[in-house]
């Protein structure tokens, strides 16, 4: 582990990391739904539907158009989490969810992340997910308590 002057650092465990985690994901969530539903109401009041539906609806069908915009959303979710993770993680060094925790991400040399890491990190979480979530899992077992995403970027979360 590594230290910061004379102050010894403790990563910190699966549990409070997993539960900041959910935290953090009930925020983009909601923050996601309701941005995605006031778009909704803007295209809504302008009457952009109508045009939409008059206009091009006859070159492309519905399913099409349906399936278009399931697939922007899901991509809209993922750029949001990433930024979200990015943002707070290169300015304050936590999330709300691991703020709530006492929690702070840092570089393993103990210094605060800059922005293109924090987006490295961000996009590494899909990575630690995408084998049955063993990127996270490794976290229990590793000493240092890191998961991938950590070990890739060299970042560690400790308590504050």
């Amino acid at each position: 582990m590594s230290y910061r002057g004379n102050l010894r650092v403790r990563p910190a465990g699966f549990v409070s990391r997993l539960v900041a985690f959910i935290v953090d994901l009930v925020i983009i969530s909601i923050t996601t739904t309701v941005v995605l539903l006031g778009i909704n109401e803007i295209i809504t009041f302008f009457g952009i539907k109508i045009f939409f539906n008059r206009y091009i609806s006859y070159a492309v069908n519905a399913e099409t158009i349906s399936s278009i915009i399931r697939i922007l959303v899901v991509i809209s979710y993922y750029v949001f989490s990433i930024l979200y993770f990015a943002t707070f993680y290169s300015l304050v060094s936590y999330t709300p969810g691991k703020y709530l925790l006492g929690l702070r991400v840092v570089r393993t040399d103990g210094f605060r992340l800059g922005f293109w890491r924090s987006v490295a990190r961000g996009v590494c979480y899909y990575l630690s997910a995408l084998l049955l979530f063993m990127g996270f899992i490794w976290i229990i077992f590793d000493k240092n308590r890191q998961g991938l995403h950590d070990k890739i970027v060299g970042t560690v979360v400790i308590y504050r």
